[in-house]
């Protein structure tokens, strides 16, 4: 069965969402998410591309841009080979870094617009949140803390533990 066409913007704006395949790590360091940036600037300033917003977690990317209806799978062709290509070399490995092609929502509103960007901003908020949940509970385990004792220690909220 053939694949959905996408659906094309009349704003020329995007939520871009790329994942790993099997929900894997792309990202396996600073310098992974280091390289893909610059990979995604480089192409932002050679092709009709405007990038809104982003955010970078260790299995999948957001991204909001703005670009016109013929250049997006052109853009996101050339960026996935480029960093697929990075990533095999970096980690000797092969196979299939993304999961199926990337997923592109149209956002048609500007009230859209402003809470697709809150969404993936928020994200990145998320992330970090989880990193210092497994912080705590590995200075917990080494210091025969609770993580009631440890948030009060630091003046954390132990809802958000």
């Amino acid at each position: 069965m053939p694949r959905a066409a996408r659906i094309m913007s009349t704003t020329g704006y995007y939520h871009i969402i790329m994942r790993g395949q099997n929900k894997e790590y792309i990202f396996k360091s600073e310098v992974h998410k280091e390289y893909f940036m610059r990979s995604l600037n480089i192409i932002e300033k050679e092709e009709k591309l405007s990038i809104v917003a982003w955010c970078l977690m260790d299995n999948h990317v957001h991204l909001i841009i703005k670009t016109e209806p013929e250049m997006l799978a052109i853009v996101f062709k050339r960026l996935n080979i480029k960093y697929a290509m990075y990533y095999y070399r970096r980690n000797k490995s092969l196979g299939h870094v993304f999961q199926d092609r990337f997923i592109s929502e149209p956002i048609e509103s500007d009230k859209y617009l402003m809470n697709v960007i809150r969404y993936v901003h928020s994200k990145e908020l998320n992330d970090d949140q989880i990193k210092l949940k497994e912080l705590l509970i590995e200075l917990s385990e080494k210091n025969g803390l609770s993580k009631k004792q440890i948030a009060a220690e630091y003046g954390l909220s132990i809802s958000r533990v």
